[in-house]
């Protein structure tokens, strides 16, 4: 069932600096960057364009927000086993504190993203869904940047 939440705020951080080796948030944050390369800017710029033109594409806002209702419906709450856990764990490094607080995030992002693939996911026999070993790769390769350095590798 989908709900209205209202939520005084704030309910998020964003955050900017001009260094990515800033290491006092390191480990309490997700950091992301963002696709900086030609075309990426291209693309934005050539909307832009065409906004200021008056030829920006109107969304329909209802049909938006039922698209976003639809999705919310469609995720299950179902809970989730982690065979690949343990492996995930024994790649940190335990000399660094910060991998007390990187491995739940880690540990989040594979949940997410098996809850996410819910539809091509197997269950188990107490009806769980079972996170795959491309979970995990898929939550390494967006999670590598900004939590290599802080867990003391760069292939947690």
């Amino acid at each position: 069932m989908t709900r209205l939440i209202e939520q005084d705020g704030p309910i998020a951080l964003s955050n900017n600096h001009a260094h990515e080796s800033v290491y006092e948030d390191a480990n309490r944050c997700l950091t992301l960057f963002t696709d900086e390369r030609r075309a990426k800017t291209e693309r934005i710029v050539r909307a832009l364009a065409d906004a200021y033109r008056g030829r920006e594409a109107r969304a329909d806002a209802g049909r938006l927000v039922q698209r976003h209702h639809a999705l919310q419906r469609l995720a299950a709450t179902l809970h989730r086993r982690h065979p690949v856990c343990r492996a995930a764990a024994e790649r940190l490094n335990y000399q660094r504190v910060e991998a007390r607080r990187g491995f739940p995030q880690i540990m989040s992002t594979i949940q997410a993203i098996t809850l996410l693939h819910q539809w091509q996911r197997e269950c188990d026999e107490a009806g769980r869904l079972v996170a795959t070993l491309g979970d995990y790769a898929l939550a390494r390769r967006l999670l590598a940047r900004p939590h290599g350095p802080a867990a003391g590798r760069r292939d947690f």
